[in-house]
């Protein structure tokens, strides 16, 4: 059943989550946190960095090619609403919804949506 954690301890499971990928053999560019929540409601709102490794995060602007920017990060994180259609070898999953939700078809479309993303690890910290 997945459950809201802490979010110290969220972001001590997803360092250490980072930490084993690199050790695996995935570079930092390979790896996407992908939160289930939209952009305001995600549970690493406003963090920038987990453990030594920033964030790369959409900053919410366009430049002047309608480019989106995003802040200088190492490890992309993005919500599974702006993600759709891209892929990583390595993507950690977070924020799944309450058990309960899964009966709902949206969630369950969600989700599959989510799985999809990696080609190679799926790691999910709930």
């Amino acid at each position: 059943m997945a459950r809201m954690i802490p979010q110290d301890t969220l972001q001590q499971a997803a360092y250490n989550n980072i930490k084993s990928l690199c050790k695996q053999g995935f570079d930092k560019q390979d790896i996407v946190i992908l939160s289930c929540k939209g952009q305001k409601s995600h549970s690493l709102q406003a963090i920038n960095q987990i453990g030594k490794y920033r964030l790369k995060v959409f900053s919410g602007k366009y430049d002047h090619n309608n480019e989106q920017i995003y802040h200088n990060g190492e490890i992309l994180f993005e919500t599974v609403y702006r993600y759709k259609g891209e892929q990583s070898p390595a993507v950690m999953l977070i924020d799944l919804p309450r058990k309960a939700d899964f009966q709902i078809h949206q969630n369950r479309r969600l989700l599959f949506c989510a799985m999809s993303r990696a080609t190679v690890k799926l790691d999910i910290v709930a």
